[in-house]
């Protein structure tokens, strides 16, 4: 590489540093997408930057008089026109660039960031497992003020807000199932309709309000047949969730909400140990972690239960 397109690149790596170090319109850019979609998994979150990243500092050089610079807009625009991991990694070659622009420990850094700036106007984005997919992680934009009423009381009317708690209050009040005494955090789509028809919902309107909770991602289907509460939707109602039916744990075992018991995190499928008396419950991705590290102890973590890890089932 010629000497002046090295001091070029420097120039330029130098300025992506400075784009990630501080708040900026990158910044703002990755809070505006995470707001417009409400979840997003953490690997299309740091793609998303990268691709961000190259538009930001597009825009810095557009009307640059420099040829060099010319030269890499050129490139760059390429580059984003099909965005590709191999599109991608020419442009860093070419231009000595380090490769990624963005990693893991930078998307922690700009959504710490990003959560500064929100934290005055009561929101946040959170990262936490993916309860469809639990050894990956998803960042959710939440409000972290609002009561659940308020939080749906912009999309919904009064009388879908109550066919919506007693959704809720049906997965949460007794979460195992009364045939089968396993435990679930679901409601079949034939028990959700009755709902909406005992509180004097027809059945179209119900259906609607279904396929719309799905839609806003605060509910999901499950399997064809069960609804449950949606990764965002556990996040974002987590404090009414607790404050309602109580965190389960060892000082209070009549709770209904499940933690997980290595990440702590809320959850609503998982691993769960067979005491149904016992409150330990795990992502699946937590519960590989823990089982792997066991060595000699292989007994549930509550020192009220004689269960062994290996013996943990399956919930969903």
């Amino acid at each position: 590489m010629a000497e002046y397109t090295q001091t070029q690149s420097l120039r330029i790596s130098e300025e992506f540093s400075n784009l990630i170090l501080h708040y900026g319109s990158f910044h703002r850019a990755i809070l505006q997408y995470i707001m417009s979609i409400k979840t997003v998994p953490e690997a299309e979150l740091l793609q998303y930057m990268q691709r961000c990243l190259l538009s930001t500092i597009l825009d810095s050089y557009n009307d640059t008089q420099d040829v060099n610079m010319g030269q890499f807009v050129q490139d760059t625009e390429v580059a984003l026109q099909e965005f590709s991991e191999q599109a991608y990694g020419e442009l860093l070659d070419k231009w000595e660039l380090e490769d990624p622009l963005v990693n893991a420990d930078d998307v922690h850094r700009i959504i710490r960031q990003i959560n500064e700036k929100l934290n005055n106007l009561d929101f946040q984005v959170v990262r936490c497992a993916d309860q469809e997919e639990a050894d990956k992680s998803v960042y959710i934009f939440v409000n972290k003020a609002s009561t659940a009423s308020i939080k749906l009381s912009t999309s919904y009317t009064e009388k879908q807000i109550e066919v919506i708690n007693k959704l809720i209050e049906h997965m949460f009040v007794d979460p195992f199932d009364k045939s089968t005494g396993e435990l679930t955090y679901s409601i079949s789509k034939n028990a959700a309709r009755n709902i909406g028809r005992d509180l004097n919902m027809s059945v179209y309107d119900a259906e609607q309000l279904l396929n719309d909770l799905q839609a806003k991602d605060w509910f999901q289907t499950y399997q064809n047949s069960k609804i449950m509460l949606s990764t965002r939707g556990l996040m974002e109602l987590k404090p009414y969730l607790a404050n309602l039916f109580e965190i389960r744990s060892a000082e209070t075992p009549q709770g209904a909400v499940s933690v997980c018991d290595g990440c702590k995190e809320i959850l609503n499928r998982g691993v769960a140990c067979p005491d149904a008396d016992c409150h330990v419950r795990f992502h699946p991705g937590c519960y590989d972690l823990v089982k792997s590290a066991t060595t000699n102890d292989h007994t549930c973590s509550n020192k009220e239960c004689s269960q062994v890890i290996e013996d943990f089932v399956v919930f969903n």
